[in-house]
C-alpha cells in the first residue's frame, strides 16, 4: 500500500490516503472522496502529481523551498511547471513508488482540483428569478421515504424560531409531534384574513414561503414554466429548492372556484421540462395550492416512462383556523426538513420531555434523545460542518464523538460536566489535565485547533471515566487566524490552543 499526502487546491489542511499500487487513479479518486465526503461524483475531480510542495512539522507550507504565506489562496496555475495530470485509468504504481514518501520528509504528492461548484444562493433581495424547472431537477438526494410517510412521523427535532420566549412553551405538545413553536407561527407570518383577490393571496403565500426558507434552509424561485399563460405579477407561482433539488411547489389562485385551475397548473407543461429524473425511483415532491381561505396539499409525482407529472390531492387546511395553519406548517416542514437532512431521524429521536434548551452564546438548540444530544445550529451560524465531520470520523479517544448532519450534530459521547465529576470524585485533576492535553494533541495531529479550551467544554464519560473535550464549532486549521475573541499577541489558532490550555490548567486548580 502507498501512503500518499494530498491537499485540495484552495484549502490549507493536508491529508493522507492509502491505495494499492495495482489500483488505478479512479480508485485513488474514490479514496479521496471517501476521506472528505465530497457531494460530487469522484470522477469529476482532477488529480495532479506535484513536485516541490512540502509541509513541515510546524505546519508551514513551502514550494520549491519558498514559504507559502496562505495555501488557501493558491490556484492550480500557481504550481505551473511542477504538476502532471493523472489520467483516470493509469495505475497508481506508474505515477508513484515506495520511495516517494521517503525522499523528502513532509512531501505532498497530489493536488486535488474539485469541480467548479455553483455559487451559493444570493440573498432574496438580489436573487435572480429566471430559474426554470429543468434547471432544478438535479441528481441530488431526495427523501428516503415518500413524503406522505414523512408527514406521519414525529418531528424529532425542534423548529428554530426568531423569538426565544417561545422555546419550551409547549413541551407536552412537542412530544406528541406538534412543533414547539406555538403561536410563533402566526408571529412570523403576521397572518391577516384577506378578501378574494390574487394580490392578497400572493401576499399570504409570500409569508408562508418566507417561513419555510427560514426554517428549512430552502431557496424560493419564480416558476418560469408557465410563461405562455402570462400570469399576473402578483400571482405567486414558486418553486422551493434545497441543495439544487426541487423539493416543493406552490401555485396561487384567488378563490375556491379557481383551485381546480391551480391544481392543473401544478402539472401543466412540467413533463417536457423534466428531462432529468429523480434518483433511486424517489419521484414525489410536495405541492400546494392556495386561496385566501384554504390550502390544498398535493403529492406531485413524476412518471419516468411517460415523462410527465401527475398530482393527487392529499389534505385540505383551513387558513382561517389556527390549528389548520399550524398543522400545514408542521406537515410541510417535516417534508422540507427531511430533504438533505438527517437520514431517517424519526426512528431514533423519541424525545425526553422537558430537557430542551437554547444555549446563551449562539442560540443553538439542544435536544436530548435516546441516541445522544442533538445540537441544531441557527441558519446564520458560520460553522464548518466539513471540519466537524472530519473530526467525528477520526478515531480519537479524548475528543467529542458524534455524527454530523446538514445543519446539526448528534453528540454520542455524553458524560458529566467537569464540575460535577470533580465534586463526585469521579476523576482526579491530574487525569483531567493529562487527558485534555491528549485531546489537543489528537486534534493537532489532524491539523486542527480547538480554539475554545475551557472547563465548560470538558466532560467525563460515565461508562469509563474518560475525559472528553467537546464543543467543536470553533475548530479550524492550526495555522488559520484565531477567532477575534483572543489576545492580540496570538497570531494562529494553534497558539490560541496553547494559551487557552494554560488558562484552563489555572482554572482547574481552583475548581
Amino acid at each position: 500500500m502507498l501512503a500518499l499526502w494530498c491537499v485540495v487546491v484552495g484549502e490549507e489542511a493536508a491529508f493522507s490516503v492509502k491505495v494499492a499500487g495495482n489500483n488505478t487513479v479512479a480508485h485513488l479518486k474514490a479514496e479521496i472522496k471517501a476521506k472528505n465526503r465530497y457531494q460530487f461524483p469522484a470522477h469529476q475531480m482532477q488529480l495532479y502529481r506535484v513536485e516541490g510542495l512540502t509541509l513541515n512539522d510546524q505546519r508551514h507550507w513551502h514550494f520549491h523551498g519558498r514559504p507559502v504565506a496562505d495555501m488557501s489562496t493558491m490556484q492550480l496555475s500557481d504550481f505551473a511547471g511542477s504538476t502532471t495530470k493523472l489520467t483516470t485509468m493509469s495505475l497508481v504504481s506508474n505515477c508513484f513508488n515506495d520511495t516517494d514518501a521517503e525522499l523528502t520528509p513532509g512531501k505532498v504528492h497530489i493536488l486535488v482540483k474539485r469541480p467548479d461548484l455553483p455559487p451559493p444562493p444570493l440573498p432574496p433581495s438580489c436573487r435572480p428569478m429566471e430559474i426554470s424547472i429543468s434547471d432544478l431537477l438535479q441528481q441530488n438526494p431526495l427523501p428516503s421515504m415518500e413524503f406522505t410517510e414523512a408527514m406521519k412521523q414525529l418531528l424529532g427535532f425542534k423548529i428554530p424560531i426568531r423569538t426565544p420566549r417561545y422555546v419550551s412553551l409547549f413541551p407536552d405538545s412537542f412530544v406528541e409531534g406538534t412543533a414547539e413553536y406555538g403561536v410563533a407561527v402566526d408571529v412570523v407570518l403576521q397572518h391577516t384574513m384577506f378578501e378574494h383577490s390574487q394580490v392578497e393571496v400572493a401576499t399570504v403565500d409570500t409569508n408562508w414561503l418566507n417561513l419555510f426558507v427560514f426554517l428549512c434552509q430552502c431557496v424560493v424561485h419564480r416558476d418560469q414554466c408557465h410563461d405562455s399563460d402570462s400570469p399576473s405579477e402578483q400571482e405567486m407561482e414558486a418553486v422551493v429548492v434545497k441543495q439544487n433539488a426541487m423539493v416543493g411547489k406552490c401555485v396561487t389562485r384567488a378563490s375556491w372556484g379557481e383551485m381546480t385551475t391551480a391544481t392543473n397548473a401544478l402539472t401543466y407543461k412540467l413533463g417536457p421540462a423534466a428531462y432529468c429524473t429523480f434518483p433511486d425511483g424517489l419521484t414525489s415532491i410536495p405541492a400546494w395550492t392556495t386561496s385566501s381561505t384554504i390550502i390544498q396539499l398535493h403529492q406531485l409525482t413524476y412518471n419516468c416512462a411517460l415523462q410527465s407529472y401527475s398530482t393527487r390531492q392529499l389534505k385540505t387546511y383551513h387558513v382561517s383556523n389556527l390549528d389548520g395553519r399550524h398543522q400545514f406548517v408542521v406537515d410541510v416542514f417535516k417534508v422540507l426538513k427531511w430533504v438533505g437532512s438527517i437520514p431517517k431521524p424519526h426512528t431514533t429521536m423519541h424525545l425526553v420531555p422537558g430537557i430542551r434548551t437554547v444555549t446563551r452564546n449562539h442560540g443553538h438548540y439542544l435536544t436530548w434523545v435516546k441516541s445522544g444530544l442533538v445540537k441544531q445550529f441557527q441558519h446564520d451560524d458560520k460553522i464548518d460542518m466539513a471540519v466537524m465531520d472530519r473530526i467525528y470520523r477520526a478515531p480519537l479517544q479524548h475528543v467529542e464523538r458524534g455524527r454530523c448532519h446538514y445543519t446539526s450534530v448528534t453528540i454520542t459521547s455524553i458524560g458529566q460536566t467537569l464540575k460535577t465529576a470533580l465534586s463526585e470524585d469521579l476523576v482526579s485533576r491530574d487525569t483531567v489535565k493529562a487527558q485534555v492535553r491528549s485531546a489537543l494533541d489528537e486534534l493537532h495531529s489532524l491539523g486542527l485547533a480547538h480554539c475554545n479550551v475551557q472547563a465548560a467544554n470538558v466532560f467525563v464519560l460515565l461508562e469509563d471515566k474518560r475525559v472528553i473535550l467537546g464543543d467543536l464549532e470553533s475548530c479550524r486549521p492550526v495555522d488559520a487566524a484565531p477567532p477575534q475573541v483572543c489576545p492580540n499577541k496570538i497570531k494562529t489558532a494553534l497558539e490560541l490552543d496553547e494559551y487557552q490550555f494554560g488558562t484552563f490548567v489555572d482554572e482547574l486548580a481552583t475548581m
